[in-house]
């Protein structure tokens, strides 16, 4: 949250983690105001913040005639740096909950102060978040609202599941006539274990707060009209066992970090429009066990890397732009029951190493001008 340096008055923030900045407007080379000046901080006499957060004042030195002094300069002082330490820009670090007196002097002697209160952590409720998702995908235009926005148990409300605090652990509201934009609140839920939105009609980018999920294990999205790049902090979701964000018009590139979900199972991120290379951080996903990575505009060579998916059962790369040879490492997938590379670029033979693999029961390559394998057909149903 940016906010504009002529801002006067009173702030709260209410983004955790998240500094509000005001330009500091100080410079290393010190004017000496004339006596009479006097000191105005721009925040006015009382700043409120959260635990953790910052506040980055500033400050004028005015004259005699109460005219701006041009280059002076202030020194930042906090009478209890327990509570809130300022350094010599006019950052305020929130340390503790209370208040202190945050002071800006000229060498001269000129001073003004302002008081910082800071607060503790604001903790949003689950009600809050859910209320967010409502409003925000025209709840009253779904399919099935029973108990929503009633004061009734979060458990009571359709779709919603809870443990025995009344944390919301899981929300299942697929198929339900879901519109607009997926709410940042939804990042909020701490012990969400399932999320499933998919086949509705909700639009604009994934929530990048969805990365905060510690606990969830499925993120479903799959069928909507979601745009935009795939949130980097997806790959935060150390519990997750489940990704389908399939059937959207995702853009942009497949982001490495993905290569970071060791428990992954399945990941689809079929028909979309997504660019730029297979991540090669994507053969870190040992147990991984389905990839459906079909129907978009992926480019380069597949990584070798792909044959250390042990676990891999269900590979599909059909309909891209992937150029370059069948890596023989593929023949290292004992487990591997279909493998789609229809609709490429791809050249050369198929690797004998491919013979491997027996538990294969499909496998399509065809249309792929450059990849031949003499006296087999292109198209193999075991």
């Amino acid at each position: 949250m940016r906010l504009n340096s002529n801002l006067v008055g009173v702030r709260t923030l209410l983004v955790l983690g998240m500094a509000a900045t005001i330009s500091a407007g100080c410079t290393d080379d010190m004017t000496e105001p004339s006596s009479g000046a006097s000191v105005q901080i721009a925040q006015g006499a009382a700043v409120r913040t959260t635990l953790g957060d910052t506040v980055r004042l500033s400050a004028s030195v005015l004259d005699g005639q109460g005219q701006p002094v041009p280059g002076a300069v202030v020194r930042w002082t906090s009478a209890e740096e327990t509570v809130a330490r300022v350094d010599a820009s006019g950052l305020v670090v929130a340390v503790s909950a209370g208040s202190t007196t945050v002071t800006a002097t000229t060498a001269a002697g000129a001073s003004a102060d302002l008081i910082v209160t800071v607060g503790p952590i604001r903790k949003v409720d689950d009600r809050t978040s859910l209320t967010a998702l409502y409003e925000a995908t025209d709840g009253p235009s779904w399919t099935e609202n029973e108990g929503w926005l009633t004061d009734a148990p979060l458990g009571t409300w359709h779709g919603v599941q809870t443990d025995d605090q009344g944390r919301v652990t899981g929300i299942s509201l697929s198929s339900n006539n879901l519109t607009g934009e997926m709410p940042r609140e939804l990042g909020n839920l701490a012990s969400l274990q399932r999320l499933d939105l998919g086949e509705n009609d909700l639009t604009g980018e994934i929530p990048p707060e969805l990365g905060k999920l510690a606990n969830l294990v499925w993120l479903s999205l799959h069928s909507n009209d979601l745009t935009g790049d795939m949130p980097r902090e997806l790959g935060n979701l150390a519990s997750l066992q489940r990704l389908d964000l399939g059937e959207n018009d995702l853009t942009g590139e497949i982001p490495p970090e993905l290569g970071n979900l060791a428990n992954l199972h399945y990941l689809d991120l079929f028909y979309n429009a997504l660019t730029g290379e297979i991540p090669p951080e994507l053969s870190n996903l040992a147990n991984l066990q389905e990839l459906y990575l079909g129907r978009n505009d992926l480019t380069g060579e597949m990584p070798p890397g792909l044959g250390n998916l042990a676990n891999l059962h269900y590979l599909d790369l059909f309909s891209n732009d992937l150029t370059g040879e069948l890596p023989p490492e593929l023949g290292n997938l004992a487990n591997l029951r279909s493998l789609y590379l229809h609709s490429n670029d791809l050249t050369g033979e198929l690797p004998p190493e491919l013979g491997n693999l027996a538990n294969l029961e499909a496998m399509n390559w065809d249309g792929n001008a450059g990849l031949c394998a003499p006296g087999t057909r292109q198209f193999i149903d075991f």
